[in-house]
């Protein structure tokens, strides 16, 4: 029995091939260059464009997404919540909307009440974590405080964030109350 024996090929080794056969080869490989760049720049500015969504997108939204599709992590690490006197509001609702036209003076009046509820605390006693407020008292009163979601509880219907404020107060809101 012979041993095996391996060839191996020279640096140098040339070969014939036909240059037809050659510049199909070549305008090929260019083709599939080209290609390949079109694809990248299309990749480069999909990214671009997703980058611009996120960054001006409703976190909010986002965040319900992600929350009920299972995604895991959210996106939302800060949110904005509305106090008023230091009291969180949990909701609000329109109880009075009447318009009143005066025709003698071509003039037209509002009659607009709020009903604003509170997040209810410990020290508070009946009845203080709600208030009857008119349109522009609410809309003058509020304040947007900041604070860092550190929870989220879900079920079918609703969502709750758990908020860590800058002083250290912890908070449950609805998320429907969150901007």
């Amino acid at each position: 029995m012979e041993p095996e024996t391996k060839t191996t090929r020279k640096q140098n080794d040339v070969i014939e091939v036909d240059k037809s056969l050659l510049k199909t080869i070549l305008s090929k490989v260019e083709g599939l260059e080209k290609s390949v760049n079109e694809k990248n720049d299309i990749i480069s500015q999909l990214k671009e464009d997703n980058e611009k969504l996120l960054a001006v997108a409703d976190k909010k939204r986002i965040a319900d997404y992600e929350v009920k599709n299972n995604k895991g992590g959210s996106l939302v690490k800060r949110v904005r919540v509305w106090t008023m006197e230091d009291k969180v509001i949990t909701s609000w609702k329109m109880v009075v909307n009447k318009v009143i036209a005066n025709l003698h003076r071509n003039t037209v009046d509002s009659e607009q009440t709020i009903r604003v509820v509170f997040l209810k605390t410990d020290d508070m006693k009946d009845g203080e974590n709600e208030a009857i407020l008119t349109y522009k008292t609410f809309i003058d009163s509020r304040v947007p405080v900041e604070g860092d979601v550190i929870k989220v509880v879900s079920d079918e219907d609703n969502t709750v964030y758990h908020v860590q404020f800058d002083d250290g107060r912890i908070v449950e809101v609805n998320v429907k109350y969150i901007n």
